[in-house]
């Protein structure tokens, strides 16, 4: 896990698995496939995605081709600046230019009172998707953290009526701002989005000098 913290903070962008613009390119291409699932801290990555996120370390989640991705420290508010366009969540809401579904989501924390991470499935309850209610959840979920306005930050398991915990681990969310505070998250907002991308460009450029600038571009593809 060190060595992965610290591949993350050299190359700044790393998906967790899966074909995609880079092929090859993963968290899962460098590690050994016996090593996943095993619920071994020490050994297993997928407990490491979890581990990395809830200590703050580096920012997790759907950031790359809709997919699961490290972000380094770094590199998270350049990310943020051009996936935002320049805009927090108030603001664009403010503009009209937020989704409502997504707004459902996003209005459950600070404003809406809650100063924390919230499970998956209370996220879902409370913002009223469901079998009764609104549809979508999970695709309005990849949206927000695409443009960087959510991110995952660990798991927790559910508890009955006992305070008992029981069933899977579920996914922690939260804006990015909770986590790690507005300073930091929107330190980029002075710099134009399009100069963030290009200066985004001309790290991964660097990491991949034989990669051409359009496989860049797919990798990155909002």
């Amino acid at each position: 896990m060190d060595g992965l913290r610290a591949l993350i903070d050299e190359v700044g962008f790393l998906p967790l698995g899966g074909a995609g613009a880079l092929p090859g390119f993963s968290l899962a291409h460098m590690t050994a496939p016996e090593s996943w699932h095993t619920g071994d801290p020490e050994t297993d990555p997928w407990e490491w995605r979890q581990i990395l996120a809830a200590e703050g370390s580096v920012v997790y989640g759907k950031f790359i081709e809709r997919k699961n991705a490290f972000v380094s420290k770094a590199w998270f508010p350049v990310l943020a600046n051009w996936r935002r366009d320049g805009y927090d969540y108030d603001s664009l809401q403010e503009s009209g230019l937020a989704n409502w579904k997504q707004t459902r989501i996003m209005s459950l924390f600070d404003g809406g009172g809650t100063a924390h991470p919230l499970p998956a499935h209370e996220l879902k309850r409370l913002a009223g998707f469901g079998k009764d209610g609104l549809q979508g959840f999970d695709g309005a979920v990849t949206a927000l953290e695409m443009r960087t306005y959510l991110v995952f930050c660990g798991v927790q398991r559910k508890r009955n009526r006992a305070g008992e915990e029981y069933g899977w681990p579920v996914s922690l969310f939260a804006p990015p701002e909770l986590l790690y505070g507005a300073e930091y998250v929107r330190s980029c907002y002075g710099e134009p989005p399009a100069a963030s991308l290009r200066r985004i460009l001309e790290h991964l450029n660097s990491v991949f000098p034989n990669a051409d600038e359009k496989q860049l571009e797919r990798f990155l593809k909002a």
